[in-house]
């Protein structure tokens, strides 16, 4: 074997001397056990005789590289090996790992991180020596099992010391694994199945803790950079796959979102200084982590900007975009306030937002926080835009009562009622704020709703979860109230040049909170003249989602179709007008039109009455 040894080091690599290394990593030679302590003198022979084949892979790698004249010869004997490979890698690198840092583990994570990157190193040499092979390893299940164990024993070593280096081997490896279209999916399965749920929380809890040791590493600034944005990568893909919201479940279990957030919060105060606006790359490859899936998109957002530390990197960051070059972090930076101010309109995300604003406006001018044109004008719209959702999120919710015809709002007494409403049990979809209301709606409208409303929850349950709470749309109700009290003038005044031949009762204001400071049309007229209760919508782009046209939720139809009737015929009462907002969703595509009725109060109006649908996003 030394004799081999040399031989290989030497460059003096023959297709002999592959055929003899690879016949020391045969599938059946691999010991079949589990404790090292009980391996016999045969099974440790052929493990030292294994483990050394497997450091001499990069040559014969290498070697097949540089296209020898039995280069083919040498591709067929890999290939015929690689179950072998695979098999003894997953037994070499855990019980090697065991018994060569007995009464070491304490002192140092050296040997552990030593056996990664040797290991790391094998694996990525076969996977460049040639595609057929690279293919080969990608399609083999037993290939995964190194990889997995390798990223997740390397993240268990205290601190991770590989990451401070110039080329981080480990992360390389995983980062092209999941690069291959195949090595994904394969990566997904291994991961994702039922046996293996204890080896994905241990993957993405090193996931999460290597987060935090590239973020407090020793390292240049440029090293930083670079691994975070390989993790977020890595991440980006295992999210896209076909399992992806099942990892994401599992992401938020082991705290991604919390402990990420910290560790992005602490990298200002002790490497950043100097180069915050660089910080906008990874922190909007996070945010755009965050927006994958839906589930907890908006708690996470809020979670995010809860932390005054990531707020400060984020304005220090803008503030020092240089004056030359600066396109890619301006663009970056007003990313994220797009995404920030798009979900200001939820509860749980304004005070944080309405913390950066406050905080931004508080920086001079001469500091740099407005030095560019195109940040200075989005940061003029989202102020802007938070002052709007000030008017709508800042007041008390009515108690929400789904009967059209609740006698609270229809004789307009006590409409500010404690949140008591009754929830449906059937479909949870609508309350009522009595008993008697909710039998009244059964028989009119709900009857009929209520086995369709519940057959889209369970179908929906696992990507719309909660996706607009009733707590929340109380709150929009009552504040489109406030709304239209300070947009009134403005859309009268619009009215009346736009549908100069029409009644106010004919026309219904539209305002669209669904995009943060995208440039779209913030609010608008729809025209309820050419509506039409029973037949398909002539202008769905016109009338904006009022007919659900998309048919998410259809069954929504004839609700909607009777208070817009009731509207147009004088039914409601005379005080009273109909308004329109469309929202953010908790998924992408989707958006939340939330259909209210308002009416006089001594101050304004006042949200009274609301029916909340999803609808597919209008391009």
């Amino acid at each position: 074997m030394q004799k081999l040894i040399y031989m290989m080091r030497s460059n003096d690599c023959t297709l002999e001397g592959v055929g003899m290394v690879l016949d020391k990593l045969k599938w059946e030679l691999v010991p079949q056990l589990d404790d090292w302590a009980q391996a016999s003198p045969l099974d440790k022979r052929r493990t030292y005789a294994a483990t050394s084949s497997l450091s001499l892979l990069p040559n014969i790698c290498t070697t097949i590289a540089s296209g020898v004249e039995w280069k083919e010869a040498a591709v067929g004997k890999v290939l015929d090996s690689v179950g072998g490979i695979c098999r003894w890698m997953a037994f070499c690198m855990p019980l090697g790992f065991a018994a060569t840092t007995r009464g070491l583990r304490d002192r140092s994570g050296r040997v552990v991180e030593d056996t990664c990157t040797s290991h790391s190193a094998v694996i990525e040499s076969l996977l460049a020596s040639d595609d057929r092979i690279r293919m080969l390893f990608l399609a083999t299940p037993q290939f995964l099992d190194p990889v997995i164990w390798i990223w997740t024993a390397e993240g268990e070593a205290a601190p991770v010391t590989e990451i401070r280096k110039e080329k981080c081997v480990c992360t390389d490896l995983l980062y092209n694994v999941v690069m291959e279209e195949s090595g994904l999916e394969m990566l997904v399965q291994q991961l994702t199945t039922p046996r293996n749920k204890k080896v994905m929380t241990q993957f993405l809890t090193a996931t999460v803790r290597r987060i935090r040791h590239i973020c407090k590493a020793s390292a240049t600034f440029p090293i930083v950079l670079k691994r975070l944005s390989d993790v977020f990568n890595i991440l980006s893909h295992l999210l896209y796959s076909s399992a992806g919201f099942s990892i994401w479940l599992a992401l938020l279990k082991v705290n991604f979102v919390q402990e990420t957030t910290s560790a992005l919060a602490d990298l200002i105060s002790s490497k950043a200084f100097g180069h915050a606006e660089q910080l906008l790359s990874p922190l909007l490859s996070f945010l755009n982590l965050i927006l994958i899936h839906n589930h907890k998109r908006v708690s996470s957002i809020a979670e995010v900007f809860s932390n005054l530390k990531l707020v400060g990197l984020y304005l220090t960051a803008v503030t020092v975009i240089p004056e030359s070059g600066c396109e890619a972090e301006v663009e970056q930076a007003v990313d994220i306030l797009t995404i920030v101010s798009t979900y200001n309109i939820y509860p749980s995300v304004y005070p944080h937002v309405a913390t950066l604003e406050g905080t931004g406006k508080r920086i001079p001018e001469r500091d740099g926080l407005l030095d560019h044109a195109k940040f200075r004008n989005a940061w003029y719209i989202f102020s802007k835009q938070h002052e709007t959702r000030r008017e709508i999120l800042m007041v008390t919710p009515p108690s929400l009562c789904d009967n059209p015809t609740c006698a609270r709002w229809q004789m307009r007494f006590d409409v500010t009622l404690k949140l008591t409403s009754k929830q449906c049990s059937g479909c949870s979809m609508v309350v009522y704020c009595s008993e008697e209301c909710q039998n009244e709606d059964w028989k009119a409208l709900h009857s009929a709703e209520c086995p369709s409303a519940s057959l889209f929850n369970r179908r929906t349950a696992s990507f719309l979860p909660n996706s607009y709470p009733h707590k929340t749309r109380a709150i929009h109700t009552s504040g489109l109230g406030s709304l239209y009290t300070s947009t009134k003038d403005f859309l009268s005044g619009n009215f009346s040049a736009t549908f100069p031949d029409h009644h106010s009762y004919e026309v219904l204001p539209h305002f669209d909170e669904s995009h943060g400071i995208v440039p779209k049309l913030t609010s608008g007229l729809v025209p309820l003249r050419d509506f039409d209760d029973g037949a398909p919508d002539p202008h769905p782009r016109l009338h904006k989602g009022l007919l659900n046209e998309w048919r998410i939720q259809p069954w929504l139809r004839p609700r909607v179709a009777q208070l817009v009737g009731d509207y147009r015929a004088g039914r409601l009462p005379p005080d009273a007008r109909l308004i329109q907002m469309m929202l953010p969703s908790e998924c992408d595509g989707i958006v939340v039109i939330l259909l209210v009725m308002v009416r006089e109060v001594a101050d304004g109006y006042e949200g009274m009455y609301s029916i909340a649908r999803l609808g597919v996003a209008p391009e």
